[in-house]
Parts: C-alpha cells; structure tokens; sequence
C-alpha cells in the first residue's frame, strides 16, 4: 500500500510536472508563434519598402536613361551643327582666298600701273613743260599742267610716306 501510495503520489507529482511542462511549453510555443508572426510583419514589411526602392530606382534609371538619350541627340544635333559650320567657314575661306587671289592680280596690275606712270608721268610733265615754254598756249593747257604736277608731287609724298 505504501508503494501505490508512493507510487500515486509520484504519478500525482509527475502529472503535476507534465502539465508544469506542457504549460511551460504551450506558453513558449505561444510566444514563439507571437514573435514569429512579428517577425514575418516586419520582413513584409521590410519586402514592401524593399519593393518601394526598386520600383523608385527603377524610375531613377529610366529618368537616367532618358536624359542620356537626349543628351546623347543633342550632343549629335550639336555635332551636325558643326560640320555644317565647318563646311560653310571651309567654303568661305576658298572664297576668300579666290578674293584674294583676284584682288592681289588687280592691286598687281595697278602697282604696275603706277609704277609706270611714277616713271613716265614726271618725265613726260617736265618735257612738256620745257617745250610750252616758249609757245603761247591756252590757260586750260596751264591748268591741266599745274593740275599734273600737283598730282605728281602728292604721288612723292605717299611714296615718302609709305617708306618710312
């Protein structure tokens, strides 16, 4: 009898510690299904705002991309631009120098011209008024003279000038 008593009373004490345990148990199994239901809210959580910054950086590159593709179309605009002004400057300086060429042969010819004419022209002046001297000849005659040797000594002083 004392066995079974014994034996009762750790049957009691035992099923007093299972339902301890089984308490226990249950009590963690509640905190660890709370704690795990918190910790599934915050990866939800973290996976929206994860969502969030991709779809924004998603935004950010295309705004990226955009931008590069316009700049890299105005970039060629610019660059056709250029060409264009580059032809037309390269097209305007054969002109120019077509110009220059012509204008060189003109200013060549009236070089000539002049020199010729500062050779002749005092030497012809002076033999003409050498052999009027002794004629009687109209004032139109003295004025056209006077006139040439104006001319002449105007022509001296360019030259003067234009050598020093």
């Amino acid at each position: 009898m004392e066995i079974t008593r014994e034996l009762t009373a750790t049957k009691a004490e035992l099923t007093m510690r299972a339902r301890e345990w089984e308490a226990t148990i249950h009590a963690e199994r509640q905190e660890t299904r709370q704690d795990r239901q918190k910790i599934m809210e915050e990866l939800y959580d973290l996976q929206d705002k994860f969502h969030s910054i991709e779809s924004r950086m998603k935004e950010i590159m295309s705004e990226y991309e955009e931008k590069l593709k316009e700049e890299q179309w105005q970039n060629m605009e610019a660059e056709e631009r250029h060409q264009i002004m580059v032809t037309q400057l390269e097209n305007h300086i054969v002109d120019q120098e077509r110009d220059i060429i012509h204008w060189k042969k003109c200013f060549a010819q009236l070089a000539a011209l002049a020199n010729g004419a500062i050779e002749d022209v005092p030497r012809m002046l002076r033999e003409a008024n050498s052999s009027l001297m002794f004629f009687n000849f109209p004032n139109s005659v003295q004025t056209f003279l006077n006139h040439c040797k104006y001319l002449v000594e105007q022509m001296k002083v360019i030259i003067a000038h234009s050598r020093d």
